[in-house]
């Protein structure tokens, strides 16, 4: 978790909201027109399952994630 959080803490635009180099669970926010997050996961073996997951809110309040960038799920909320 540790290299995972000091490369996204490099990028411009990433803050830190949840968890962080300790943790096994940490979320950034990243800017821009709507609220866009990612979670990371830390896992001790790796499972090789891929998974991902990118979760954005509009300026309306619907929520979108998605497992792959071009599946978007829609909630309401």
């Amino acid at each position: 978790m540790e290299a995972s959080c000091k490369f996204y803490s490099a990028i411009p635009g990433f803050e830190l909201v949840c968890g962080g180099i300790s943790d096994s669970f940490t979320t950034y926010q990243i800017e821009g027109g709507s609220k866009m997050y990612l979670n990371l996961e830390l896992r001790e073996e790796d499972t090789s399952n891929d998974f991902g997951r990118f979760i954005q809110e509009n300026s309306s309040g619907t929520i979108k994630k998605a497992l792959h960038p071009q599946k978007w799920v829609e909630l309401g909320m």
